[in-house]
């Protein structure tokens, strides 16, 4: 039996892995993890959000190659008592650590043919009666064909 395979899986640990480099090569400490981070969530945070979309753009049946796009979401947030104009800023100065890895390779060390950020949605919450939060959410988009997977 042949079974299905997306590529999205091998899409998020590629950016996970190239924003972790990217920040390790600006000397920057911030935490970068696969799904929220829920009680371990830091002042500074990005995380490769679990939830994907894939797109296959033609009906496909077992063993046949495809074309895959999709899209990755990856969330930079900054938790403090600061201003929302200063967090805001913080907040896309982590986005662009995320635009600096996507730029130095586009295929993401050949995870993907392509891969290149689509969209910027900002959006604030306020935890608790102390700490303001802003986060923007970055739509990592790639193209890559993929055959089905065998057992």
């Amino acid at each position: 039996m042949t079974t299905f395979r997306a590529a999205l899986p091998d899409v998020q640990d590629a950016v996970l892995t190239a924003i972790a480099a990217a920040l390790t090569t600006a000397s920057v400490d911030v935490p970068v993890d696969l799904g929220h981070p829920g009680v371990d969530l830091r002042e500074r945070h990005i995380w490769v959000d679990g939830v994907f979309e894939a797109d296959l753009p033609r009906y496909i049946s077992g063993g046949e190659l495809r074309d895959e796009g999709g899209t990755v979401l990856v969330r930079c947030v900054c938790t403090a008592a600061g201003t929302w104009e200063d967090l805001r800023d913080d907040a896309l100065t982590l986005v662009g650590y995320v635009e600096d890895a996507i730029h130095e390779d586009h295929s993401l060390g050949g995870v993907v043919q392509r891969a290149f950020i689509t969209k910027l949605e900002g959006d604030y919450a306020v935890p608790d009666e102390y700490r303001r939060q802003y986060g923007v959410t970055v739509s990592v988009t790639y193209e890559i064909p993929v055959g089905s997977a065998t057992p």
